[in-house]
């Protein structure tokens, strides 16, 4: 099963989601798609669409998924990354009205270049995406937060 997360950004992102829809057609996907749509309406005899997914259902569908297709939203990949999923992750762009900002540029670039996640910018065509993630081993994903904390407790304490 392929996941689509969309994220709950009140910005369209159906240009992924015709390509998945293409992909679809040309047989270069024979998965069965759920797509968490958020604000994207689009309708698709290939996939089914769920604006909206309590978080205790999308942490199952991630659970269960073989493949995540993820906006570059970082809540979105770092939930999938977590549970050591190949994740394909689409920008956003700003230039297209799918966002405010590249900022997603940024985000998916960093996890890329640690071997988290497979990136998708716009000019890349997702049938050789798909084809990278049947190979594609994502490393093991390391929180700093805990590291970051420490960081701040210290400088905090050398204030007193």
């Amino acid at each position: 099963m392929i996941l689509v997360i969309l994220g709950t950004i009140k910005l369209e992102f159906s240009r992924i989601l015709r390509e998945i829809e293409e992909n679809c057609m040309n047989n270069n996907i024979n998965s069965q798609i759920i797509v968490q749509s958020g604000y994207t309406n689009y309708n698709s005899k290939y996939f089914h669409t769920i604006p909206f997914l309590k978080l205790e259902d999308l942490n199952k569908a991630i659970e269960t998924a073989d493949l995540i297709i993820s906006h570059g939203g970082t809540g979105s990949i770092v939930n999938s990354i977590k549970k050591r999923k190949t994740v394909i992750a689409a920008v956003r762009y700003a230039e297209f009205g799918e966002h405010v900002d590249d900022h997603q540029m940024d985000i998916v670039s960093e996890l890329s270049k640690k071997g988290y996640i497979i990136p998708w910018y716009k000019e890349d065509e997702l049938s050789k995406l798909l084809e990278i993630a049947r190979e594609f081993k994502p490393k093991t994903y390391v929180s700093n937060k805990i590291k970051i904390i420490k960081f701040v407790d210290d400088y905090i304490s050398k204030l007193k």
